[in-house]
């Protein structure tokens, strides 16, 4: 090795983090009017941002089993026991009467899917109101795109095959959901933490209850015509039975199916209860103060490390010159 790499290695292994410690303590001391300033300028970029940022509120909401609905009794029960499942799945249309799921875990999987933005989509009272930007309230229309800005984006959005829209869509409302909407099952319980974020607390609360509603309505739908299609099935087919065990069987079945379309008709809400309604805090969850707040200070101190100890190259020479005679006597003092 040579002697001028001893002398780096020596000159590297003696550095005495407390006198980096008391270097920047020095700088701190010395140019702390600086320091004060890039926080100012910052607290007020900071404060600026919160000001005119789009604030979003987040919406809960917590769901759970229909526990107390007639029909979810009857789903878990109704064709367990007496024979009554095994006669079913022999019967056409019937098989799959034991086995399915209940209504909230096909309601819970619903909340996620394509379906729901597609039907939620074709509502007059969402698109509009998510889309708030392209639709003018006071004429009840979307706004054209007849200027020139607008069809320069259409003219790109064609020229790399990206599909021009006139009016948001489906496709849009499902990209909106996929980015503010969550679905958090719990691992503990069966309930279903929902959320939703927007623009404004009351928007955000009554979207998500439309949400969950809608939802709600499609299982309803779905099972109202599933049990129509089995009663007119049974009702068709019990004349024809002669064997007295296998028509009292069939009469129990209907009578289960009779039950449960009484509670599609009649329960308030069918696949889901509503644990903890729809709820939206008066306080923005975006922008994050305490985290603007945080990044201010994180930010204007990388600014004056910068410009103390990179943009003034001086006080570097000066401390590598300190540091440099510091090792030489005690190199000499050896």
């Amino acid at each position: 090795m040579s002697q001028g790499d001893q002398q780096t290695d020596e000159l590297e292994s003696v550095v005495d983090p407390r006198a980096v410690i008391r270097d920047v303590a020095e700088k701190v001391k010395k140019y702390y009017r600086l320091l004060l300033a890039c926080l100012v300028v910052y607290a007020l970029a900071a404060l600026a941002f919160a000001a005119l940022v789009q604030p979003q509120y987040l919406a809960v909401a917590v769901v759970g089993p229909a526990q107390t609905s007639l029909s979810q009794t009857m789903l878990a029960n109704g064709l367990s026991g007496s024979g009554i499942a095994g006669l079913a799945s022999k019967l056409s249309g019937l098989g799959s009467l034991a086995d399915q799921g209940t209504p909230f875990s096909e309601y819970t999987q619903l909340l996620t899917s394509r379906r729901l933005t597609e039907d939620l989509a074709q509502r007059s009272d969402i698109l509009p109101v998510v889309f708030y930007k392209k639709y003018d309230e006071d004429q009840k229309r979307w706004l054209p795109r007849d200027d020139v800005f607008h069809r320069t984006i259409d003219f790109l959005k064609w020229l790399l095959h990206y599909p021009v829209k006139s009016v948001p869509d489906g496709d849009d409302l499902a990209k909106f959901l996929s980015q503010n909407m969550d679905v958090q099952t719990s691992l503990e319980s069966e309930f279903v933490t929902v959320t939703l974020e927007f623009k404004d607390p009351a928007q955000s609360q009554e979207l998500l209850t439309k949400i969950l509603l809608d939802a709600d309505r499609i299982i309803r739908s779905d099972t109202r015509a599933d049990v129509s299609a089995r009663l007119s099935y049974l009702e068709s087919t019990l004349p024809k039975i002669d064997q007295a065990d296998v028509k009292e069987s069939l009469i129990s079945i209907l009578s289960i199916q009779q039950q449960q379309m009484m509670a599609i008709n009649a329960d308030k809400l069918f696949a889901f209860d509503l644990v903890d309604p729809p709820h939206a805090d008066l306080v923005p969850s975006w922008p994050s103060l305490p985290l603007i707040g945080f990044l201010a200070i994180f930010f204007a101190v990388v600014t004056w490390g910068i410009l103390v100890f990179v943009l003034r190259p001086g006080n570097w020479l000066l401390f590598e010159k300190k540091r440099q005679k510091e090792v030489r006597l005690s190199a000499g003092s050896r």
